[in-house]
């Protein structure tokens, strides 16, 4: 019998953009995910848009950027994600 090895929790982290980068108080910001994806029957492309609140303690973020972020437990009623890193800046210019 092989001996019990402690299973191994996987880490939900994936690359989004900022598109609200004040929301509902200081630390939050909404993220965006846009992924093209081809109907399995008809072959038709569509986009399918993941949206979700981040929480951004300790990041200057902005409109535009590009961002890491990891789930974590949840912070408020809709925020269980926070930000892990500023993956790309946004240009100037870029104002919400």
């Amino acid at each position: 019998m092989k001996p019990n090895k402690p299973t191994e929790t996987t880490v939900r982290d994936t690359a989004r953009v900022v598109t609200i980068d004040r929301l509902s108080g200081i630390n939050t910001a909404r993220v965006v995910s846009y992924e093209s994806v081809v109907h399995p029957l008809y072959h038709k492309r569509y986009t399918k848009t993941s949206r979700m609140l981040v929480d951004t303690t300790g990041h200057d973020i902005q409109v535009g950027d590009s961002v890491k972020i990891v789930e974590t437990k949840p912070i408020s009623r809709h925020k269980s994600w926070k930000v892990r890193e500023i993956v790309k800046k946004a240009p100037e210019g870029i104002t919400s």
